[in-house]
């Protein structure tokens, strides 16, 4: 049976590095059911209410439809790669809006909450800052081991506005290792 694979790509940019990392990956999984989705600025952060996320029973007002349909797929996938840039030293604010609206998916759910938390989550991170910083950043709370590859494109001469990060042989090496190791 086909394993599911999700893909998670942060970037605020359409076309990059981010996206060559998650079309790389697509390809690298072309036996698996692959779902594989934009988190931009249009999957919208919390506000305008009073926590009705928080109240049992209550679903959350400002939930989109795209919401339910990413949330749906990580919760039945093997695994799930978060492709995450760094903006500024941080995560981009979409990472931290997708993680502030999965509160109202679960909803106080335990058996969804368990669903999520027993997915396998790879990290790929395209940053050329210091990896414990960014790792902290990331606001991570799991006990579980979490598997980061910091793909810096520095490391690799490339310019991350130029997003020809998978251009580089190294990096597409170093990518086709991190995706072995996880091979589900």
């Amino acid at each position: 049976m086909a394993k599911n694979v999700v893909i998670l790509n942060f970037s605020g940019r359409k076309v990059g590095n981010c996206s060559a990392i998650a079309q790389h990956i697509s390809e690298h999984y072309a036996n698996a059911n692959i779902c594989s989705f934009h988190i931009d600025q249009t999957y919208g952060n919390c506000g305008g209410c009073n926590y009705e996320c928080l109240k049992p029973g209550v679903v959350c007002p400002n939930a989109t439809p795209f919401q339910k349909e990413v949330m749906d797929a990580v919760c039945q996938s093997d695994v799930t790669y978060y492709i995450v840039p760094n903006y500024c030293g941080l995560p981009s604010g979409n990472y931290f809006a997708f993680n502030e609206r999965c509160i109202g998916y679960f909803n106080g759910d335990r058996a969804l909450t368990g669903k999520y938390q027993a997915v396998e989550k790879r990290f790929i991170i395209v940053s050329n800052t210091e990896t414990e910083f960014f790792r902290n950043a990331m606001q991570l709370q799991t006990n579980a081991e979490i598997k980061m590859l910091y793909l810096k494109t520095g490391k690799y001469r490339k310019n991350s506005l130029a997003g020809d990060i998978m251009e580089s042989e190294d990096a597409r090496a170093d990518l086709d290792n991190f995706l072995t190791e996880t091979q589900v």
